[in-house]
């Protein structure tokens, strides 16, 4: 018990740290926190990229679907690995009028059990932004609107980091 309020101590303290020094922040939004947000550099002529970091659910639930400004990448997807609590992937698109258009299909999408921190990481479950429409470039940020199963809907900032050992 006490190993668990150090660690969450430390956690806090690093937060407040890293406050306004461009490093990944945290995000809460009712049940769902997501942490350190973060995206690797993409130049010019590069068409893809990912999105990395941690989210906690106070309830179980699923991430279900991501989107991003037209002004950062075409569209957004999760995708999954099973090993990582995930069954599938769920792609949010823009529509004929350049809107966000979701499909919602709760058997897809990375599983959130209930006060587990999960990673979306490389090689593991993480978001694709695919058809970039412009270069990712270290210190940058975007916002990055995350849609959860239970119906919640967070906004999160992700920030372009050039090395993950900053983050």
């Amino acid at each position: 018990m006490t190993r668990r309020i150090m660690r969450m101590a430390a956690g806090v303290l690093v937060a407040v740290a890293t406050a306004g020094c461009g490093a990944p922040q945290a995000t809460r939004d009712g049940t769902i926190t997501v942490a350190h947000a973060w995206t690797p550099v993409a130049t010019n002529g590069e068409d893809h990229s990912f999105v990395y970091g941690i989210i906690t659910s106070d309830a179980d639930d699923r991430l279900t679907g991501a989107t991003v400004p037209i002004t950062v990448a075409r569209h957004a997807t999760v995708q999954s690995n099973p090993a990582n609590g995930g069954v599938g992937g769920h792609e949010g698109h823009l529509d004929g009028d350049g809107a966000p258009s979701h499909r919602h299909d709760e058997s897809t999408g990375v599983a959130l059990p209930r006060n587990v921190a999960v990673e979306l990481r490389p090689g593991h479950s993480h978001i694709v932004l695919e058809g970039l429409t412009q270069p990712l470039r270290p210190g940058d940020s975007f916002t990055m609107t995350l849609q959860f199963a239970g119906g919640a809907s967070v906004d999160i900032a992700v920030v372009v980091i050039d090395d993950p050992s900053d983050r």
